[in-house]
């Protein structure tokens, strides 16, 4: 699912939110910085991702009808919206590593920074 656009403007987006995360971290030493890498790569790649996510369930409902063979049918939870809830607390879980890579004095202020930013 790429609402936005092609898959070279996921692409994109998620280098700009690498690079956005990078100028948050870039302070860090070395040894941190290689992990927290990583872990940047992931959360552009996770947020990137919800957002078009998102797209998907705005246009297409949070409900979807199933049907299980000939007689049993019903509405459920849509598949983007199952997706996006699974993906979205693994968002959380890596913003909360990557917390614990900024020293202690800076961990509040760019942290509180990034959460506003990205809700």
């Amino acid at each position: 699912i790429t609402p936005r656009g092609t898959e070279k403007s996921k692409v994109r987006r998620i280098s700009q939110e690498v690079k956005r995360l990078k100028a948050i971290y870039k302070d860090l030493p070395e040894d941190k910085l290689i992990l927290a890498t990583r872990l940047i790569e992931r959360a552009a790649f996770q947020l990137v991702t919800l957002e078009d996510l998102e797209e998907e369930v705005n246009r297409s409902g949070f409900l979807e009808a199933y049907q299980n063979g000939d007689k049993q049918t019903g509405i459920k939870q849509s598949a983007a919206l199952q997706a996006y809830n699974s993906l979205y607390k693994n968002y959380q879980a890596t913003l909360k590593e990557l917390s614990t890579q900024l020293p202690e004095h800076r961990a509040a202020s760019r942290l509180d920074a990034f959460i506003k930013a990205n809700g």
